[in-house]
């Protein structure tokens, strides 16, 4: 018992000894925090959480609890760090969240144990959702066709699976799942979406979820939407989602229906019957049928009409217009390829009483009338005509030819046209139009050709060109190649014609001459005849001043001279009178004297033509009494 009493004294002094060291006592503290920014841990990396302690002595100890469970005692070497393996999705909740209790050994601590704060939802980076993907197709021409696809667990599934028309505009609009902190960050900045049609990678904005195409064919073409986030964890920053559609090609034809019809007011048609079936239909055609004041795009269905031909039972008192429409019974759905319209028939209907007139053609030369202007007011289809000539029918027609009574008709002759309309039962007939009476009048012949010299020399002169002269007739005359010297406005004109190469070491190769006049007869109707001029194109021509060649006397009274510039030459002359024609010509061969040439000339103006050594030298003469 002593002994005991003794050990007890011992450590009671003991103690007293320590406390009396402690001139302040103190009070343990502990924090924790996660190491690094939150933000930036993905789903399964470890989380380090990490101490700040105070008066925690020499040789602490550390327990970790995560939701409540002791994750055991460590001591102060590695308990002040602690590692945390994550799993699930981020956020993480925790139970009750991550703590830690210290125990100091700080001999002024007034407390030896103390808890720190509890981290109960700590944060990570986004990821993809691999499990949840949506699509939204949608398909604009068809109105609001429009497809649901997800892909849920690895299933993909269509909602409302309609029909897309093949090659037409189909939009797609991705939705990725994205899995973020609740903090809010605006993830989609990092989102890029890539869209491949059968592998082939299309070019889209990479930041635009919505991509739209044409090149959708056929249910076999495979749509993959691939979505990567370069905020998301690496491990589920890329995802794909592939799927085909619901692709139907359109009919081919709505086939053809036959044909317009005319009716009198409040009148019954014909059937409106089928000329060709429709094509390209896969299963048995559906018909509706539609209708159209105008036949442009105000229509109408027509309730009850639901076979291939339409036969209406009412009477029509306006104009009407009917097509067939067409769809494919095979779809639920009707979208624009599953439908198909046939050609567009027009029903006409007679209200207003047609009025016909004709022209007064006036004065017209014998020979040229040609016919009569015509005009129609009113519905005059499915009319037939009568044209009178002095009170008695001479034709009976059913388009407006007036050609078969032109001919026949006289100066003084009264024509009329009558319309025979097909609704003179339902309504008055149509009136006659006005009266014309023919006043033919002799206005001449007009020209087929114009005569002249036709083979000439380029520089050939004083050539006369003409056409017959008819009474009150005007004429103008123009010329290619040539200046006319005298007659212009009469029938005959007088030529010069251009030496078109002055050089007389240059051969003519090609030259343009011609005369054309405008014949314009009383009733002013014109014609324009054309005559084209051959050019001797041999030989080199060259002026009178140029050859050396002199004549005389010029003028002369009898005969004349010729003077070549040289002997030994062959000379080939002739005598061209003014309207071309030659009226003497001979050949000799020059001494270096005069030649003398004697022709029997008429007093006027001659253009005597010198052809020696491929040379061409045209000499004007005066013959005088």
């Amino acid at each position: 018992m002593k002994k005991i009493l003794l050990s007890i004294n011992l450590f009671a002094c003991i103690v007293l000894l320590s406390h009396s060291q402690c001139p302040t006592p103190v009070t343990p503290t502990v924090t924790i925090a996660i190491q690094g920014n939150p933000q930036l841990i993905c789903d399964s990396d470890p989380i380090q959480f990490t101490t700040t302690s105070t008066y925690e002595g020499n040789n602490p100890s550390y327990e970790w609890f995560i939701g409540g469970a002791s994750q055991g005692v460590q001591s102060s070497s590695n308990g002040r760090i602690f590692f945390f393996n994550t799993t699930g999705n981020a956020p993480y909740t925790i139970g009750d969240g991550i703590y830690v209790i210290m125990t100091s050994n700080d001999p002024c601590a007034t407390i030896s144990s103390v808890q720190s704060n509890t981290i109960g939802t700590f944060y990570g980076k986004p990821k993809l959702d691999i499990v949840h993907f949506a699509v939204n197709v949608y398909q604009s021409i068809s109105g609001n066709q429009y497809s649901n696809i997800t892909s849920y667990s690895n299933q993909i599934q269509n909602y409302n699976n309609v029909a897309f028309c093949s090659g037409s505009s189909i939009t797609f609009e991705a939705h990725p799942d994205i899995i973020s902190s609740t903090t809010v960050y605006n993830i989609n900045n990092y989102t890029q979406y890539q869209y491949l049609i059968n592998n082939e990678l299309q070019p889209v904005d990479p930041s635009n979820p919505i991509f739209t195409t044409s090149k959708i064919l056929s249910n076999t073409d495979i749509i993959t939407v691939r979505v990567t986030n370069a905020y998301a964890c690496p491990y589920y920053n890329n995802i794909e989602f592939s799927f085909s559609l619901n692709i139907l090609s359109a009919i081919s034809s709505g086939g053809t229906i036959s044909a317009d019809q005319y009716v009198c007011n409040n009148g019954l048609i014909e059937p409106i019957v089928e000329t060709s079936a429709p094509t390209g239909v896969a299963g048995t055609p559906k018909y509706s049928w539609e209708s159209s004041p105008d036949g442009s795009n105000l229509w109408t269905t027509i309730v009850g009409a639901t076979e291939n031909e339409f036969a209406p039972s009412y009477g029509f008192t306006s104009d009407t217009y009917f097509r067939r429409v067409v769809t494919d019974p095979s779809f639920s759905n009707t979208i624009e390829c599953n439908r198909a319209y046939s050609n567009t028939i027009h029903i006409g209907v007679f209200n207003t009483v047609p009025i016909v007139t004709i022209d007064d053609p006036g004065p017209v030369c014998e020979g040229n009338l040609t016919g009569f202007g015509i005009q129609l007011i009113g519905d005059v289809a499915l009319s037939d005509y009568n044209w009178y000539v002095n009170n008695v029918v001479v034709a009976h027609t059913s388009t407006l030819s007036d050609m078969n009574i032109i001919n026949a008709l006289n100066s003084g002759d009264e024509v009329w046209l009558e319309l025979i309309w097909v609704c003179a039962n339902e309504n008055p007939p149509a009136p006659i139009s006005n009266k014309v009476t023919i006043d033919l009048v002799s206005c001449g012949v007009f020209s087929t050709m114009i005569t002249g010299p036709n083979t000439i020399s380029p520089g050939q002169q004083n050539a006369v060109y003409s056409v017959p002269n008819q009474t009150g007739f005007t004429y103008t005359w123009s010329i290619t190649g040539g200046t006319i010297v005298s007659g212009q406005n009469t029938n005959s004109v007088t030529v010069d014609w251009d030496a078109t190469i002055a050089n007389s070491n240059a051969r003519i190769t090609s030259a343009t001459y011609s005369i054309s006049v405008l014949e314009t007869n009383p009733s002013n109707q014109t014609k324009t005849t054309t005559f084209d001029v051959n050019p001797i194109t041999t030989s080199v021509t060259i002026s009178q001043a140029q050859s050396n060649v002199k004549l005389f006397p010029n003028p002369t009274s009898g005969s004349f001279n010729i003077e070549m510039p040289e002997s030994g030459v062959a000379v080939a002359y002739e005598i061209l009178d003014v309207t071309g024609l030659s009226v003497a010509s001979g050949t000799f061969t020059s001494t270096g004297s005069d030649q003398n040439i004697s022709a029997d000339l008429n007093a006027g103006m001659y253009q005597v033509v010198l052809k020696y050594n491929n040379v061409v030298t045209c000499v004007r003469l005066s013959k005088v009494q």
